[in-house]
């Protein structure tokens, strides 16, 4: 088991290693990852997904997956646009999801202490799907200045207001 350890982690860190050496922009194919980690990474989804986050917790690169080709990193205005709506989408359709499940929910039968804990989740999924819309984006992004890009907790609950 330790022999299985330690060569994913080697593997790992072989894939980590290439990644770092990808310019912003370009791609590093499927082939090329197989050939460092020594394995298909396809099949071994794993050591991909911990090789991407090491790479952009330790050095901030960000890859996306082009699908059957391979990774390209991310340009920094990429990162600071696409990759966040992607994300911003992605929480959207999260919450939309979770809220459908728990609309099943028959509130008679939980107790008080389980009906609050269930009214909190329902109403934080819904103002997590209120505030991921691509209006609300663009009204956040109307109300931060450009010399002052941070919000005071009054701004920000006066944006949740408005954004209905």
């Amino acid at each position: 088991m330790l022999e299985f350890s330690r060569s994913r982690a080697i593997e790992r860190a072989a894939l980590a290693q290439l990644l770092r050496t990808v310019g912003e922009g370009e791609t590093v194919t499927y082939a090329e990852l197989d050939r460092a980690a020594g394995t298909g990474v396809r099949a071994e989804r794993h050591l991909l997904t911990a090789a991407r986050r090491e790479v952009r917790d330790e050095d901030g690169l960000v890859f996306e997956p082009l699908n059957l080709v391979g990774l390209r990193r991310l340009t920094q205005v990429e990162m600071a646009t696409v990759q966040p709506d992607r994300r911003r989408q992605r929480a959207f359709r999260q919450s939309v999801i979770a809220q459908r499940e728990m609309a099943g929910v028959r509130e008679a039968d939980l107790g008080a202490g389980e009906r609050v804990q269930f009214l909190a989740r329902l109403a934080q999924h819904g103002a997590l799907a209120a505030i991921a819309t691509h209006r609300a984006t663009a009204k956040l992004a109307g109300i931060i200045a450009v010399d002052n890009p941070v919000l005071t907790v009054d701004q920000t609950l006066t944006m949740l207001r408005e954004i209905r």
